[in-house]
């Protein structure tokens, strides 16, 4: 999983994006972790 985001982190860094574009990609992974958690937990 910390491969995927490093990878991630360079895509970005290499897009160069703006602050805007660059915390809506933070929030949707952030928001992605969580969707997996609250997944694992309701099937637990």
């Amino acid at each position: 999983m910390e491969i995927l985001i490093t990878q991630i982190v360079e895509i970005i860094k290499e897009m160069e994006l703006n602050s805007f574009g660059f915390s809506f990609i933070v929030l949707s992974i952030f928001i992605f972790l969580n969707l997996n958690n609250i997944v694992g937990f309701l099937k637990s």
